[in-house]
């Protein structure tokens, strides 16, 4: 059960930490700068602990599902995010963020159009990458695995524990660092990318 377990726990610190970077990439092409994206350390806890979720419950494609498993990738991602984001209004006191201005947007929390690139994303990471990047986990050996699974999860546990108290004392966003790597000159860069509730 840890031998499975040690590789798990990396696969999350993995996505985690690839989905750190994909949020950053996308920001710094439409904004023209990176961030620390709400956390202390370069990790986003709940796409690791989502993909997990979803080989847990759900497996990965196999042949003649993988509509199906799309379908339903992107129907969770879209409940997901309602659900998160209006919950961090309420608790956090602030919009995290608003998809209003996307077509077919389902409140202002998730649309039909990230919730499906979200699914295809999903879908094909299971169907092509999650078993190859498992057996290339399972290259390191088991006693390195466990230490460094358990006390990088728990290290990840800490701070997004710790960034949302900080974020729900501050009810603002934990901004700790910017990078402006170049000015987006049709779209400037707004003061703040969030909007605080009255």
């Amino acid at each position: 059960m840890i031998f499975g377990l040690s590789k798990l726990l990396l696969m999350g610190i993995f996505v985690s930490f690839m989905e750190f970077c994909i949020e950053n990439l996308f920001l710094c092409i439409g904004r023209g700068y990176i961030d620390n994206r709400n956390m202390v350390m370069p990790f986003l806890m709940g796409y690791g602990v989502g993909i997990i979720g979803f080989y847990l419950i759900s497996g990965i494609p196999q042949s003649g599902n993988t509509l199906t498993y799309f379908l339903l990738s992107s129907l969770v991602v879209s409940v997901g995010e309602v659900i998160i984001g209006k919950t961090a209004e309420h608790l956090l006191g602030f919009i995290y963020w608003d998809y209003s201005k996307i077509p077919l947007h389902i409140t202002r929390y998730t649309s039909v159009p990230t919730a499906m690139g979200f699914g295809l994303a999903i879908t094909l990471f299971m169907k092509y990458w999650f078993f190859p990047i498992l057996r290339m986990i399972s290259v390191i050996p088991v006693n390195v695995r466990r230490i460094v699974g358990i006390s990088m999860t728990i290290l990840m546990t800490i701070d997004f524990l710790y960034s949302v108290l900080t974020m729900y004392r501050n009810q603002a966003p934990n901004f700790r660092w910017k990078l402006q790597l170049f000015q987006k000159k049709s779209h400037p860069v707004p003061q703040q990318a969030w909007t605080t509730q009255k």
